[in-house]
Formats: structure tokens, sequence, C-alpha cells
């Protein structure tokens, strides 16, 4: 299973610096269109807003696999190691709730209301950019079963300095 999330994770990594590439190659042409050429490009702004959601979306999953998400461990620090185990995997099953509820079955929902809109510039469908939040919801749901597997398996730390080990 190691290898799998490793795996995943690597391919998530690339997607995720391959969108950042075009975000700024994209904002670059952005601002010489209008400030250089005078002659301003309707679709970056668009672009750039669907593709920085899409990369926040995508690197919330990327935060969720490395189990690097926003704790409070100066609380988790004051228990015994067996209950961290439990207050870690708790908190991995209240995640995947989460994001099975809100970004999987609202993900689906949102993109099934807004598949007949299309964006002002791209004259694309809007379910296509709501789909960031269903696809995030799978891997994070994929990387807490993992998680959950691992700390119960003793494979990852839950003390504050490291979160896994390597």
């Amino acid at each position: 299973m190691t290898n799998f999330k490793k795996s995943l994770e690597r391919a998530i990594g690339a997607i995720c610096v391959t969108l950042f590439a075009l975000i700024t190659v994209i904002g670059v042409w952005q601002v010489a269109s209008r400030f250089v050429f005078n002659n301003p490009a309707a679709w970056t702004e668009e672009t750039l807003t669907y593709g920085f959601t899409w990369l926040a979306l995508i690197s919330f999953a990327l935060v969720t696999s490395k189990r690097e998400h926003m704790r409070l461990t100066f609380v988790i620090e004051k228990f015994s190691q067996s209950t961290r185990v439990v207050i870690e995997v708790l908190t991995e099953i209240a995640l995947l709730i989460f994001s099975t509820a809100v970004f999987i079955y609202g993900g689906i929902a949102i993109m099934k209301l807004t598949m007949i809109q299309v964006t002002p510039a791209l004259q694309a469908p809007m379910g296509f950019f709501y789909g960031a939040l269903p696809v995030t919801g799978v891997l994070m749901d994929i990387f807490c079963i993992i998680n959950i597997a691992e700390l119960l398996s003793g494979k990852a730390q839950v003390d504050s300095s490291a979160t896994e080990e390597a």
C-alpha cells in the first residue's frame, strides 16, 4: 500500500507542478498582453481563476496524504501514545466523512447543476471546473483510508515532530 501511496503522491505532485507552471506562464502572458501589447487576452483571467482553484484543491489532497493538514498538535501531545493513535484515527475518519459528504456528494451535485452553464470567455461548461471537488474528495478518501491503515499498523508516527516515518 505504501508503494501505491507514494506513486499517487508523485503523480499528484507532478500535476500540481504542471498546473503551477501553466498558471505562471498564463499570468505572464496576461500581464504582457495587457501592458506591453495593449490588447488584453480575455481568456486568461478565467483560466487563471479555474487553474488556481484546481491547483489548490488537488494540493489539499496531497497535504492530506502526508497528514500535514492543520491540526492542534499541542492538544494531542498531552495524551499517551495509544490515545494519540485513537485521536489520529478519529481525525482521519472525520476527514473521510467530510470529504465524502462535501467534496464528493456536494461536488457531484453542483456539477450536475452547472453543466448547462458556460463560462463567459472560455465557453466551457462550468461543471468541468466544479469537477475539482469530487476529484479531490476521491483522492482524499483514498489517502484517509491509507492513513488509517498506516496508523493502525504502526507504520505512521503520531507525534507532532514528524507525521510519517520514512
